[in-house]
């Protein structure tokens, strides 16, 4: 993972101890502050692995997520979650999400505001 690619309030793992943690601050030298855990480098943290149960924890009902016209699907064939139009019958390999982090910082794009923890 990179720096980058973080945003203030994304879900990732700390590699040593695998606790699911958000990210409290973040700078471009790739030190983050966890929530719990304390002060950590970027490549001390793991991407959270997209999965139905994040989605009912972030209040999603199935595998489908909408967001105005623009749907999250999850393909049954290939095993991961892509970004389509409710106008299109295919789906965009190109924007496959595979990680927790990934659907908050897609999310925060197309609705400017942040996908938080429903339960």
């Amino acid at each position: 993972m990179k720096a980058t690619e973080l945003m203030i309030g994304n879900w990732v793992k700390f590699k040593v101890n695998k606790t699911p943690n958000t990210i409290e601050s973040i700078n471009f030298s790739g030190v983050c502050t966890l929530d719990k855990i304390g002060v950590v480098m970027v490549d001390g943290l793991k991407p959270i692995p997209l999965t139905e149960e994040w989605l009912i924890k972030f209040g999603f009902q199935d595998n489908t997520i909408r967001i105005g016209e623009m749907q999250i699907i999850f393909d049954e064939d290939y095993g991961s979650y892509y970004l389509g139009d409710e106008q299109e019958i295919g789906l965009n390999p190109d924007l496959e999400i595979k990680h927790v982090h990934q659907l908050q910082n897609l999310y925060f794009a197309l609705t400017n505001e942040e996908l938080t923890i429903k339960l």
